[in-house]
């Protein structure tokens, strides 16, 4: 019988080591899911659709490799900071800790170096804020272009002047080089450039017949009181009646707000 509890005990042993051994896996490999968990990217844009500059100085941020310069994610921080504590705070946003990140480019220094210029912090921040907010009116338009269904004329003088404004860009970058050459005195590169400077002159010339024919295109805009179907006067008693409106509602709220008191 002694035997027969003995075995008993020692299969039990036996159970109970199995059973820890098969828990002590399943609670070391929690950890390991834990770490293994892809961190969330930070993701953030403005589809200005190209009329803006900002894209492309976000892609030659990029593509530096230096982490230390102002980039995508300082844009967003500074808009941020501008919801919170309003247009041109920006001595507050610099001071609140929680938009430190702001600084972090500029290390201890109020200045930043960037492509050779060096840059007061406020002043940088200033016109970053612009070039966002000049891309922030540009998505809402585009936004607002497509609510409505407009569509871009090709054959309108804007657009042909903006073609050639763009081809007049590319060819100018394209071939920057040249004048350094000519300088150092490349005969090639001189007979290039004459070529180059001619083409240009060109574009230039067909941007000043694009310009010239603008305003006939303007003209053909209808005003604003066709596209309302409302004349003058009615415009006008419209917005007075809205300005009145806000008027009382704002002294209503001033009269709830005054009868505790009392």
């Amino acid at each position: 019988e002694k035997n027969d509890e003995e075995k008993k005990e020692d299969k039990a042993a036996a159970e109970a080591e199995t059973e820890q051994k098969a828990e002590a896996p399943a609670e070391q490999a929690a950890p390991s899911l834990v770490e293994e968990s892809p961190k969330k990217k930070f993701v953030f844009n403005i589809c200005d659709r190209g009329f803006t500059e900002l894209h492309n100085i976000w892609r030659e941020e990029h593509f530096s490799g230096n982490t230390s310069i102002w980039s995508r994610l300082h844009d967003y921080w500074l808009l941020v900071g501008v919801i919170y504590h309003g247009y041109g705070r920006w001595q507050d946003i610099i001071n609140d800790l929680r938009f430190n990140i702001l600084n972090e480019p500029f290390g201890g220094d109020r200045r930043l170096e960037i492509s050779g210029e060096v840059v007061d912090k406020i002043k940088f921040m200033s016109r970053r804020f612009k070039l966002l907010e000049q891309a922030l009116v540009a998505e809402a338009q585009v936004n607002r272009a497509v609510e409505l269904g407009i569509q871009q004329n090709p054959n309108h003088p804007v657009m042909s002047l903006n073609a050639r404004a763009a081809e007049l860009e590319c060819l100018a970058e394209s071939h920057q080089h040249l004048a350094r050459e000519s300088l150092a005195g490349n005969r090639p590169a001189n007979s290039v450039l004459r070529k180059v400077l001619s083409q240009l002159e060109d574009i230039l010339a067909e941007m000043k017949n694009d310009v010239n024919r603008l305003p006939v295109a303007m003209s053909k805009i209808p005003t604003v009181t066709e596209r309302l179907q409302m004349t003058e006067r009615n415009i006008l008693n419209r917005l007075l009646a809205a300005r009145n409106l806000e008027k009382k509602e704002k002294s209503t709220d001033c009269d709830s707000a005054l009868i505790p008191l009392l």
